[in-house]
């Protein structure tokens, strides 16, 4: 058993090495697990981050058109797939920001088995890792969950390959966060 752990260390380890020398850029946004997740037709500011932080990685790329950036999303219960699709819709049709970004990203989302799609399985081992191995290092505010410090070396690889981008004001812009709340202020006010 030690030896398939440590060969399935190895395989992360060596994936993740592979990502970086393709330049592959990742984002996450860190939410508690006991953060009140809203239920109405907008967007999380979780999934609204991602968005941003995306659009700004995309709009900084060389060439002429801009590429543009497909959303893809491990597939989940129809219900929920659904309402996400309608919510990132209302977000790229009706919101100011939304309408400058969907110049850059597909504004519908795509669905995928991650078991099927060899980059989503990366993208699964990565969230993994920020998840249980990132907790407060590499510019990420703290969260308050202990972090498996055996995913260390793991958890350094996956932040060496976050988007970073310096603004011409010297501002650095993360491609990691944490947010500790979804909730609108006028709904944290008057719940």
């Amino acid at each position: 058993m030690t030896a398939l752990g440590q060969a399935k260390l190895a395989y992360v380890a060596d994936a993740l090495r592979l990502c970086r020398s393709h330049r592959t850029v990742a984002f996450a946004s860190f939410i508690p697990n006991d953060i009140v997740r809203p239920d109405h037709e907008f967007l999380r500011k979780d999934y609204a981050f991602l968005l941003e932080r995306f659009f700004h990685f995309l709009n900084s790329r060389n060439g002429n058109p801009k590429p543009m950036g497909t959303v893809v999303f491990d597939e989940v219960e129809k219900t929920q797939s659904q309402m996400l699709i309608e919510q990132m819709e209302r977000y790229f049709l009706r919101t100011a920001k939304g309408k400058v970004r969907s110049r850059l990203t597909v504004p519908n989302p795509l669905f995928v088995h991650s078991d099927l799609i060899t980059m989503i399985q990366m993208a699964d081992l990565i969230a993994y890792l920020v998840s249980w191995g990132v907790r407060s290092t590499g510019g990420v505010r703290p969260m308050n969950k202990p972090r498996r410090e055996e995913l260390d070396p793991l958890a350094r690889q996956v932040c060496g390959l976050r988007y970073h981008a310096r603004t011409p004001s010297g501002h650095d812009t993360w491609g990691y966060t944490t947010i500790g709340e979804l909730r609108a202020q006028a709904e944290i006010n008057h719940p």
